[in-house]
């Protein structure tokens, strides 16, 4: 029950205020988002997408939690879909005090200025390392599916690099305009 404290309290996790389901890790089997009244929000995997959801199938790979936060206020509610266009499902939160909040697993929006890229682009092609291992930490190791990973960083810089000068040619005309 609420407000009570007994030796087992520790343990226990706030109540449940939302659930939602969706291919947030790119599995290809649905992941259990859980919203909590304490303002945490957990991702939970159910593994592979290979089998389908079978109570027998829960018992041998159980859920396992992939990402967990809090949000120091309640969740009160939780949808998914493609909000920025890439190739992932974000998850967009509401909390009580009407924050609107976003989540990602997109590698690019670890540098939403572009400028880490940049660098790690640049040590890569000195080095001959992928520019994924190298933002990702795994030095010079060539992970399956690299290739696709550097092309889609690759876009997504010039797509980066596009918006920036776009902005700064709108800036010198602002600036233009109001030496006049």
């Amino acid at each position: 029950r609420p407000g009570m404290s007994s030796s087992n309290s520790s343990s226990r996790r706030a109540r449940v205020s939302t659930l939602h389901t969706a291919d947030i890790v790119k599995s290809g089997a649905l992941d259990v988002l859980v919203g909590r009244e304490d303002g945490s929000l957990e991702v939970w995997g159910l593994g592979d997408g290979s089998a389908s959801p079978s109570a027998s199938r829960l018992e041998q790979a159980p859920p396992s939690l992939t990402f967990e936060t809090s949000l120091q206020e309640s969740i009160q509610a939780m949808d998914s879909g493609n909000i920025t266009g890439g190739d992932h499902n974000e998850l967009v939160v509401t909390t009580y005090a009407g924050k609107v909040l976003a989540f990602t697993p997109s590698q690019a929006a670890r540098d939403p200025t572009g400028t880490e890229m940049a660098i790690l682009e640049d040590q890569s092609v000195s080095a001959g390392s992928s520019l994924m291992g190298s933002m990702l930490g795994t030095g010079s190791k060539k992970k399956p599916g690299s290739q696709a990973e550097e092309a889609t960083t690759k876009a997504e810089k010039e797509r980066r690099y596009k918006a920036l000068e776009k902005e700064v040619d709108t800036l010198k005309a602002q600036l233009d305009k109001e030496k006049q």
